[in-house]
């Protein structure tokens, strides 16, 4: 003999296991989206800022061969002192950090050597 359909256990079991992976799905889904939904940070705006910067760097007034002779070095962006510190110097480059209150991006940057 066999059953037809199914118990009322079985019904109600089905409907909560759906139930749960219909919100973990949707949670799921949720954090892949949302980031993408989100406005850019700071940091996002500082560093495309000043990567426009070393694209141009004559048409913004940066010298980084005089920045990487004194070790320092000031930027302003759109009314934003932005503070420039070498970090580290090597033959043709340095690396350059841009610091903005608590933001900072580092860049390398090609600067001319300097001959004693």
């Amino acid at each position: 003999m066999t059953r037809r359909g199914l118990t009322l256990l079985e019904v109600v079991l089905a409907t909560a296991l759906l139930a749960l992976a219909s919100i973990g799905m949707a949670s799921a889904l949720g954090s892949i989206t949302r980031p993408v939904a989100q406005p850019a940070s700071d940091v996002h705006v500082l560093a495309d800022a000043i990567d426009e910067v070393l694209r141009d760097p004559a048409r913004h007034h940066l010298d980084a061969g005089a920045i990487a002779a004194t070790g320092h070095g000031l930027l302003s962006l759109d009314g934003t002192t932005v503070q420039i510190t070498v970090m580290t110097r090597s033959g043709r480059g340095a690396w350059l950090e841009f610091r903005e209150g608590k933001l900072r991006i580092a860049r390398w940057v090609r600067v001319p050597e300097v001959r004693p």
